[in-house]
């Protein structure tokens, strides 16, 4: 094997991992993007359903914990 040679396939495999390194990066943003965008859907179903259990129970309402829950809604 030549120098030469041994610089290409140096140069393939470091390409190669580096493209990899890009896909990896952009499944990550990808996956996060995904979640971010599930839990926000998940905290507005708890807090409408809190809100609810709130407003149709007037004693919860009066507690300290459902001034508080109304104010997250």
């Amino acid at each position: 094997m030549m120098v030469d040679d041994i610089h290409r396939m140096t140069i393939t495999y470091a390409t190669y991992h580096q493209n990899k390194c890009n896909t990896l990066i952009k499944e990550r943003d990808a996956v996060s993007t995904i979640m971010e965008s599930k839990i926000k859907v998940l905290v507005q179903s708890v807090a409408q359903s809190a809100g609810a259990v709130v407003s149709s129970n007037p004693a919860i309402g009066k507690s300290q914990a459902g001034t508080a829950l109304t104010k997250v809604g």
